[in-house]
């Protein structure tokens, strides 16, 4: 359920499954912002809607939009488009989570379960996480060909450049929906982003040893010496995202990996939030 994690699109509603949700709270978050060596956030930020608007998707449009211009926000080398849809697939996970969360709330689990699934060290969701946001600021950091991505990106692309942007001063005329997300025609092959299905690069079940290594993991130091030592010691195959949101292919791309997301994992979601907010 580490994915549900990743909220920093989303953040967190002031209600969730009936029960009110302070800044005091402590569920673990990946930091929206890139700049920043604090990987992790002890707790989930608000949402911070504009309730001017009354619908969730202009909500969810808004947040996204008035942070179009920001390098090193959110996710690396995703479009404008690519971060709306990963809002709304965080959305869609939320929600989904919801409906066991609720039955939790009728049959709520023991207190040992809770004292289990709660601890975010003891269950090794800290650990996930701190790969995990390393994954999203350096896609492919995990692939056992980092630098080789590395010196991709570098050709003709800035490790944070927003291929989605449309060129500048359109003609008149220009719909707003043109080119949202696309990349320009001569931009060539894009960089490779995080994968939205989270799965330590195609491995069904990680295997052992690596969660073994994974547990055992010291993520403090140095961010880039920190970077240097997952790369070499963290090998998983997960080269990231290469297949982006800029095509009908794409998007069944995208909609393939969201549908075949084990239910398990809302569950198993709903269960650690239950125990952190009741």
């Amino acid at each position: 359920h580490k994915h549900q994690f990743f909220c920093e699109s989303s953040g967190i509603n002031a209600e969730y499954g009936g029960v009110q949700v302070g800044d005091e709270n402590t569920i673990p978050t990946v930091n929206n912002n890139l700049t920043s060596e604090e990987r992790l956030l002890s707790y989930a930020p608000r949402a911070n809607y504009d309730n001017y608007f009354t619908s969730d998707a202009l909500k969810y449009l808004d947040m996204i939009l008035r942070d179009m211009d920001k390098k090193h926000y959110s996710i690396t080398n995703f479009s404008v488009l690519e971060k709306i849809a990963h809002a709304l697939h965080m959305a869609e996970l939320w929600s989904r989570a919801g409906v066991h969360y609720r039955a939790l709330l009728l049959n709520p689990p023991s207190r040992e379960t809770c004292l289990c699934a709660g601890d975010s060290v003891l269950t090794g969701i800290e650990q996930e996480l701190n790969l995990l946001a390393l994954k999203i600021k350096f896609p492919g950091l995990t692939s056992g060909e980092y630098e080789k991505i590395k010196e991709m990106s570098k050709a003709g692309y800035d490790i944070d450049y927003s291929y989605g942007k449309a060129d500048p001063a359109p003609a008149p005329g220009y719909d707003i929906d043109y080119s949202l997300g696309r990349r320009r025609r001569d931009a060539g092959v894009p960089p490779p982003g995080y994968d939205i299905d989270y799965s330590y690069g195609k491995m069904d079940d990680p295997s052992k040893e690596f969660q073994e290594k994974l547990m055992k993991f010291d993520f403090s130091g140095k961010e880039e010496d920190v970077v240097e030592r997952v790369s070499k010691e963290l090998v998983d195959g997960d080269h990231g995202m290469a297949t982006h949101l800029d095509s009908e292919q794409g998007w069944a791309y995208w909609k393939e990996k969201m549908t075949s997301m084990a239910e398990i994992g809302n569950y198993e979601f709903a269960l650690f939030m239950y125990c952190k907010l009741n």
